[in-house]
């Protein structure tokens, strides 16, 4: 029990500090504090009522489900329609821009967006994205991608998971920043954590395939993406067959990366993550902040956790430790500059440390109740 508290109240602070960029753009001064303490109570409150009975998981996943409707179908398009004025993020339209090149026969990776951006996305992600985009439901995306993930979560350990995991991401605000604005954050964090749940299921090689597939892709959301597929399989080696299909998939991913990068007509835009963490850590800062991450894998390997609900905590405890370094040492630099804080970055380790926590709370839930939930 001590050590499930201790997960709840970790991914919440994690929450918590990653949403703090949007409680000082949202909030008044006043109410930034009782919002910050509110947020984390809720969380906390959400899985106590959970295991007490208080809180029944189909409450919550249907809860989860009418707000994501209401985000999805309400607020985004207001949100997006920004992109009119020169205005917002320019995630979702690098994406849909991406996957109409794509369709049309283009070479899309080389296009900068409206805000003069490179793309970010790697080929497999957006090929990923082509079907929403096709039937002009680019915002349904991130929204299959959380369905896919509660569902993987409650058919490995029950409803009583994907509601765990439903109480910390409905209290999280920079979880809901990034729905609302079409940020393909939010699947990159759940093709996370499904793909940890399968690579440690891993046991027939057609399944290996498909781990490889999602590994590609969760390797090509970004350049610097093959790390997520690398940590996972190394932190599930005990699973052979998996481990081996997650790393064949990041090694796939760099190497796609590198062709486009070599011979890409007109360039690769993805590259430019480089560039972009070269300026917003430079000189020792971007050192120790690899440092600080591999150590963290090292330390998560060392311990070599056994259960589920500990190798999902170590993942996003690995994917949490750069990106919260980066927000700390920019907001430090620059308070009032809180656009260049990187929060939205922080938002798939919120999605996984969401996934551990509904973990645990499953397994707390059956060692004390005696009985499968």
């Amino acid at each position: 029990m001590t050590r499930l508290w201790a997960m709840v109240l970790g991914t919440v602070a994690v929450s918590a500090l990653a949403s703090l960029r949007a409680i000082v753009l949202y909030l008044p001064p006043p109410l930034r504090v009782p919002g910050t303490a509110g947020m984390i109570a809720a969380g906390v409150l959400g899985c106590i009522l959970l295991l007490r009975g208080r809180l029944r998981p189909r409450w919550v996943l249907i809860a989860a489900s009418v707000l994501m409707v209401i985000v999805a179908g309400a607020i985004y398009p207001s949100a997006d329609a920004r992109s009119q004025m020169g205005l917002g993020s320019d995630q979702d339209d690098a994406l849909r821009d991406m996957a109409s090149g794509i369709m049309a026969g283009r070479y899309p990776f080389a296009t900068p967006t409206y805000l003069d951006n490179p793309p970010s996305p790697g080929p497999v992600w957006v090929l990923l994205h082509v079907p929403f985009v096709a039937a002009g439901a680019y915002i349904l995306a991130p929204v299959v991608a959380l369905a896919l993930g509660g569902w993987t979560l409650a058919r490995t350990a029950g409803g009583i998971a994907a509601a765990g995991a439903g109480v910390i991401l409905g209290t999280s605000l920079v979880f809901w920043e990034a729905v609302a604005i079409g940020s393909d954050q939010v699947a990159v964090g759940c093709a996370s954590a499904i793909l940890l749940l399968l690579a440690v299921e891993t046991r027939a090689t057609s399944t290996a395939i498909g781990v490889t597939a999602l590994a590609v892709a969760v390797g090509t959301a970004r350049a610097v993406f093959p790390f997520v597929p690398a940590a996972i399989g190394l932190i599930a080696r005990g699973h052979r067959l998996g481990s081996v299909a997650t790393l064949s998939g990041a090694a796939l991913a760099v190497i796609i990366h590198l062709a486009l990068f070599q011979w890409g007509p007109g360039g690769y835009g993805p590259m430019h993550v480089f560039g972009e963490a070269a300026i917003m850590l430079p000189g020792w800062q971007a050192s120790a902040g690899a440092a600080a991450t591999l150590a963290t894998l090292a330390v998560v390997m060392a311990i070599r956790p056994r259960r589920i609900a500990s190798q999902m905590a170590g993942l996003g405890v690995v994917l949490a430790v750069p990106l919260i370094l980066m927000m700390v040492v920019r907001s430090a630099e620059d308070f009032s500059d809180i656009a260049s804080w990187g929060a939205n970055y922080v938002v798939p380790a919120v999605v996984v440390l969401a996934a551990a926590t509904g973990l645990a709370v499953a397994e707390v839930a059956r060692n004390s109740l005696g009985k499968v939930v």
